[in-house]
């Protein structure tokens, strides 16, 4: 059964995080509070140490994603690229540069705080 692993930092050993069977493409919240990964066409959150997983949304060919500050999820598919609350829902589209204030794509950039002057 494909699933994620996790480790602690003091323990060399990988373990199985339970409720992420079929998971992939796994990414954490900003505040580490959350692991957010895909599993059979659906976008899911878990506590990192595992419990229920929770379903975020449905999307067909995901891509990558990242979990920015002001609580969305960006992530890609074959039809673009998509963001959704962290809470859940229906994701929308979102276009590059739509002024969104993030800069995110779903593999490489990461969400990046703006500089004050």
């Amino acid at each position: 059964v494909k699933r994620l692993y996790g480790r602690r930092l003091d323990d060399a050993m990988p373990r199985p995080v339970p409720g992420t069977e079929g998971g992939t493409q796994p990414f954490f919240s900003p505040d580490g509070a959350w692991l957010g990964f895909w599993s059979d066409g659906r976008l899911e959150k878990i506590p990192p140490d595992g419990g229920t997983a929770q379903a975020l949304c449905e999307i067909s060919e995901p891509y990558g994603a990242t979990w920015s500050s002001r609580g969305e999820i960006v992530f890609g598919s074959g039809n673009g690229l998509f963001v959704v609350q962290a809470s859940g829902g229906i994701p929308g589209r979102r276009a590059p540069g739509d002024g969104g204030g993030a800069g995110v794509a779903p593999r490489g950039e990461c969400d990046q705080p703006r500089r004050r002057r």
